[in-house]
């Protein structure tokens, strides 16, 4: 099982909804930096072509989404940015490799965070 922990949260769907389309390309290659950054430091390797993961998205946030609709709809820039064309973290996004990623928040304490996890699956 591979973590990393970036420092940026993820974004509620209503907020999203207000950011321009450039803005949110931008957004992607902001969370793809740190990912790719928190791989090089933690020694994480590519994703493979076609290769298979479980993916678990927390994000810690002094102000928790209240809806989850809004949670799970802020997601996808993020999982975005996971993918082979970003920083290879997962090789795609779709349903097929991924499943269906977990999804959760919780009340940070100190500063807040984001944490992905992918762990391999052999179906």
């Amino acid at each position: 099982m591979d973590i990393i922990k970036i420092q940026a949260v993820i974004k509620s769907r209503n907020t999203i909804n207000k950011i321009h389309r450039y803005s949110l390309t931008r957004l992607i290659k902001q969370y793809a930096f740190l990912v790719n950054n928190q791989m090089v430091l933690n020694k994480i390797r590519k994703a493979e072509p076609n290769e298979k993961f479980m993916v678990t998205i927390t994000t810690h946030r002094k102000r928790p989404i209240r809806d989850w609709d809004n949670l799970v709809g802020g997601v996808k820039q993020m999982l975005d940015s996971l993918t082979h064309r970003y920083s290879g973290f997962i090789w795609d996004d779709s349903i097929k490799l991924i499943g269906e990623p977990k999804i959760s928040q919780t009340k940070a304490k100190g500063e807040e965070y984001t944490e992905i996890t992918r762990e391999p699956t052999s179906s």
